[in-house]
């Protein structure tokens, strides 16, 4: 059925043009990129090629290949006319559908190389053979996979599409949706006045040189780019945790190393913003070319979130990219409010999916409507779909309780979490000069064991990642215990006021609050919070601390706090 769909698709003329196009999968294609002359042929190509970007290099998807190769198949097409390379396309199968690919039954999703860790997929081809070029390639992939979903995940403009935008019956097996791009285009007037230190940010800086030195940099060496990696990706894995539900680092490691190699390579441009040793904030971007691309890693300390580290890091981004003479900082598609204040300019890109399956190929017609529909009504489409993910996600696990724990149970705790007000008591402890401490490892503001939570019979990961990250940004302090990676235990601290109708009213008290336990912890969590307590004591100049927790603690009062009366 589907060689009879491939071979009704008019191709385009022959003038001199190659006459095949080779498909190359796994093994075969790790033998072909030993060769020198091959990788020389690659490199000419992509110089030449007017529409290609950073992600369609030798240097960035054989280093994909070789980093990822346990979770990929490599699967290279190309076409080469008297000994020279003149058409290239880069995919990948997933290694989850390994076995429908070796058997060439059933469906087999195959992806732009690179997949999410590139923005944009594409081929490469000399002007002349593109055409031919692609509609081979394609055909070609349908052939060895009837059952194909072949994916770009966004094509840069001026790839060449007149072949599929020209011929009803490539737009029969396809879905092409546009997404607006945001560019900020180093040397326009617009981004000098985009990347201009205003009154608010100066204020925001000079609070942060009352705390250190403060100091903005380019990393250009290797070692120093290892040696601050594993903060980079804590970070990024931490507010990816609170944002998304998502550790990309803790949960694919390999990330890690292939940036390592990106480095290597001069595929990424590094910057920190420090307050003396302090990261506060950082960008590693994919660049070459002229352009640096907003993909990769960009993070901001939650513990210096309300100077705006993020913004503050931005604006001496952008005067570096206009010193080393850099023509277009690409924002990426994706409609970010921050992206859209710093854009001079916009442009479009496309999403491109492949397929001889009508029922998938209608699910993404429906999808790429609805997207387009919330984009005509001022919605940003990646949020509503976050919250829809997000509302599915809790409703998993409040079935997956209810299961476990009785429906009626479960109910019950929903509707009492939904009253606004929910009981809180207070409590307070005298501080003494002989502190107890435990041989408990406490940690304090350690994102490391904040990431250590396990999901818990009330509380989700990522409800308590964005309780986690809310905290930290108004300047709330983590004391945590963790133990074998996990968290055990965890306290808040911070300066906070009180209002109960059956207590007193009190404002800027000491006080600790959102305490967490581990089931398996409950016998310790007395020591711990003596432990903390012993802590604090010996940081604060106060004659009381206090706590905020549900009424009746047990552990709070053994552990020497009383209800305040």
């Amino acid at each position: 059925m589907m060689e009879n769909v491939i071979s009704a698709i008019d191709m385009p003329p022959l003038i001199e043009q190659p006459k095949q196009v080779d498909l190359l999968i796994g093994d075969q294609v790790y033998r072909l990129l030993d060769d020198a002359t091959f990788k020389e042929s690659w490199h000419n190509l992509y110089s030449a090629c007017a529409w290609a970007t950073a992600f369609q290099s030798w240097e960035f998807i054989v280093s994909w290949y070789h980093v990822f190769r346990s979770d990929y198949i490599p699967v290279l097409l190309k076409s080469e006319q008297e000994g020279r390379l003149t058409g290239l396309l880069a995919m990948a199968i997933p290694a989850s559908d390994r076995s429908n690919a070796e058997g060439r039954q059933g469906s087999v999703r195959i992806v732009g190389a690179g997949e999410y860790e590139a923005e944009y997929h594409c081929w490469i081809a000399e002007p002349d053979t593109n055409d031919f070029f692609i509609t081979n390639a394609l055909t070609k992939l349908l052939q060895h996979y009837p059952k194909a979903r072949i994916m770009f995940r966004f094509m840069p403009p001026g790839t060449p599409l007149a072949w599929h935008d020209q011929n009803p019956k490539w737009q029969s097996l396809s879905v092409k949706q546009a997404f607006r791009r945001p560019l900020l285009e180093i040397k326009s007037p617009e981004a000098e006045k985009a990347f201009r230190i205003n009154n608010q940010y100066k204020t925001k800086l000079n609070r942060l040189k009352k705390l250190g030195t403060v100091k903005f940099e380019r990393v250009t060496d290797p070692g120093v780019f290892e040696a601050v990696l594993p903060e980079l990706a804590l970070q990024y894995d931490f507010r990816q945790g609170g944002l998304f539900n998502k550790n990309q680092f803790r949960d694919k490691p390999l990330k890690a190393e292939f940036m390592k190699m990106l480095f290597k390579n001069g595929l990424l441009h590094v910057t920190l913003l420090r307050v003396n040793d302090d990261i506060i904030g950082s960008m590693v971007a994919v660049a070459d070319r002229g352009w640096v691309y907003l993909q990769g890693i960009n993070t901001h300390s939650p513990f210096y979130a309300r100077h705006s580290p993020g913004i503050l890091h931005f604006l001496n981004l952008g005067q570096l990219l206009a010193h080393e003479g850099v023509d277009v900082f690409d924002l990426t598609p994706g409609g970010d409010t921050y992206k859209e204040r710093l854009a001079t300019s916009h442009d479009q890109v496309y999403g491109l999916l492949i397929t001889g399956s009508k029922g998938f190929r209608f699910k993404r017609l429906i999808k790429k409507e609805l997207q387009d529909y919330l984009v005509r009504t001022g919605r940003r489409p990646m949020t509503v779909e976050l919250q829809i993910k997000k509302q599915v996600y809790l409703l998993k696990n409040h079935l997956r309780r209810a299961k476990k724990s009785g429906y009626v149970k479960v109910i019950r705790q929903l509707l009492s979490s939904d009253k606004k007000g929910s009981p809180e008591q207070l409590y307070v402890k005298d501080l003494e000069a002989n502190s107890r401490f435990s041989a408990m490892h406490i940690q304090k503001n350690n994102l490391n064991d904040i990431l250590d939570f396990e999901k818990d019979e009330t509380l989700t990961r990522w409800e308590f990642m964005e309780n986690t990250m809310r905290l930290f940004e108004t300047g709330h302090h983590a004391y945590t215990w963790a133990k074998e990676g996990r968290l055990m235990a965890c306290a808040w601290f911070a300066y906070t006021d009180f209002t109960n109708q059956q207590q007193p009213q009190l404002s800027n008290i000491p006080a600790l609050m959102h305490l967490y336990c581990h089931p398996e912890a409950n016998d310790k969590f007395e020591q711990f919070l003596e432990h903390v307590t012993s802590i604090i004591t010996l940081e604060i100049n106060e004659p009381k601390l206090y706590a905020v927790h549900k009424p009746n603690s047990q552990a709070l009062i053994r552990s020497g706090f009383q209800v305040v009366t």
